[in-house]
């Protein structure tokens, strides 16, 4: 109800909420968007499924070494490039806008196949090129903490933070270690 709510209010009715950084992500090194995108990583090949994640990493970043040595860098759209979560909230008009886009622009859409999160690039990207940018509030009604590389598992040492920000998604709780936060947001769910 409190979500019906708040999209149907009047002043959110056509926004699109989307976390968008406009600089180097403090956690990732400092690799921005443009960067991201630039070069080809390959952690959707089903044969990573094999290998430990930081066995990955090492192989993939030694990949986007050679890739800068030698210039073979993807042809990238002549457009600016964004990123942030990759979770947001869009309206109607804006979903079938990149839909219908990337359907009548097939070629385009391939310009973003293996890139490293393209989750956290592809539509902040397209968001902010498109006449729908206006619209952006750049807020992502989640909360979420970072250390350099992930998100904290969350504890309820940030119950008083998640009651200033009153967002609809809470992000990495666990159980046993963050039971009396998925007690507190289970009894105040309304508020």
């Amino acid at each position: 109800e409190r979500i019906y709510k708040f999209f149907s209010d009047e002043k959110n009715m056509n926004k699109e909420f989307m976390n968008v950084s406009f600089f180097p992500e403090p956690h990732s090194g400092g690799e921005n968007a443009y960067m991201r995108a630039k070069y080809y990583t390959f952690y959707d090949f089903p044969l990573t499924r094999f290998f430990k994640r930081k066995t990955i990493g090492k192989i993939m970043g030694f990949f986007i070494y050679l890739q800068g040595l030698y210039q073979m860098e993807r042809k990238l759209l002549p457009i600016k490039y964004y990123n942030g979560s990759s979770k947001f909230y869009i309206t109607y008009d804006f979903m079938i806008y990149t839909l219908d886009y990337f359907k009548l622009n097939p070629q385009d859409f391939n310009r973003f196949k293996y890139t490293n999160c393209i989750d956290e690039v592809f539509f902040q990207t397209f968001l902010l090129n498109s006449k729908f940018k206006d619209n952006l509030a750049n807020t992502l009604m989640k909360f979420h903490v970072w250390d350099k590389n992930n998100p904290y598992e969350l504890n309820s040492t940030y119950i008083e933070d998640i009651k200033k920000k009153k967002p609809f998604i809470v992000a990495k709780l666990n159980q046993g270690f963050s039971d009396e936060l998925f007690d507190f947001i289970e009894n105040n769910r309304i508020d």
